[in-house]
């Protein structure tokens, strides 16, 4: 059966755009202590970043300072900044593909075809793209070996090789056309009239989105996503998803402790300067009592 390449889309504002790209980075060096990464697999991550930058973070703030510079003002708080990709490859044919061609061969050629499908949405849309974050390290582990009908215990396998990959790419974009001075997500969301007049079921230009993936990666032998209203599926399947939406809290509760600790930190140096601030006065006082 032939794979197939599905494409997800989500958009940020500022705040949620910082803690999404932090789980994306490809090295794996940022808050995220997502239950879905594997750490044994992290090391075939790969990312490649524009304008110079090290991750899709790093391109998000320099273009937040080329906006500034462009309009006049920084990027208001309810401003989607982030447009985000999000391109799932079927795993039965991405394994297939690494034992014909081999792991690094793949993942390179795979790498560039990702970068042609951010600069043809740069060249369609006038997205700014920041980085291609392609994952190997999130799937599920098979706990069960059907051979003996109970847990899986062959202490003599690697402990990779009982792992379903969930391979997929997150590319990041910057919601802004700086030739045109507009931010394109706004225009996408309409979903135009067909030719009965009637207002489209699913949007073209996100329709559009899986029809260029699909031309990109048919060569490597997967085919289109199927559009829901063909196939009534959805983008991801409900436990992708909801594992998405857990993750991204799971961020977030990171993050959240990270700023109670500074807090708490800030509260103790500041108690001990009160502390040192009393001690202090008494010594003084009691120096004053005895010259008098």
């Amino acid at each position: 059966m032939a794979g197939r390449v599905g494409v997800v889309t989500r958009y940020y504002k500022r705040k949620a755009a910082l803690a999404v790209m932090d789980h994306v980075n490809a090295l794996r060096n940022g808050l995220t202590r997502s239950k879905n990464v594997i750490p044994e697999l992290s090391h075939d991550n790969v990312g490649f970043y524009y304008s110079d930058a090290k991750s899709s973070r790093e391109a998000f703030d320099l273009m937040c300072d080329k906006y500034k510079s462009s309009t006049g003002k920084k990027c208001r708080s309810d401003f989607n900044a982030l447009f985000e990709h999000i391109l799932v490859f079927s795993e039965e044919t991405y394994t297939s593909l690494e034992k014909k061609h081999g792991k690094n061969r793949i993942k390179q050629a795979m790498l560039e075809q990702l970068k042609k499908y951010a600069e043809e949405i740069r060249k369609q849309y006038g997205f700014e793209p920041l980085g291609v974050d392609f994952h190997f390290d999130e799937g599920t582990i098979c706990t069960t070996d059907r051979k003996e009908g109970g847990k899986y215990s062959n202490k003599n396998k690697s402990p990779t090789s009982n792992i379903r990959r969930n391979i997929h790419c997150h590319i990041s974009f910057f919601n802004y056309d700086f030739s045109k001075k507009v931010a394109p997500l706004r225009h996408l969301m309409k979903k135009g009239l067909d030719k009965s007049g009637r207002t489209n079921q699913l949007n073209p230009n996100f329709v559009k989105f899986q029809d260029i993936a699909g031309d990109l990666f048919s060569r490597a032998g997967f085919h289109r996503g199927v559009s829901k209203n063909i196939s009534g599926r959805e983008h991801m399947e409900k436990e992708q998803f909801v594992k998405h939406k857990l993750n991204l809290l799971e961020i977030e509760v990171e993050r959240l402790k990270l700023l109670a600790a500074k807090l708490n930190h800030a509260i103790k140096i500041k108690s001990q300067k009160a502390i040192r601030a009393i001690s202090q006065k008494n010594s003084t006082s009691k120096r004053l009592r005895r010259s008098r």
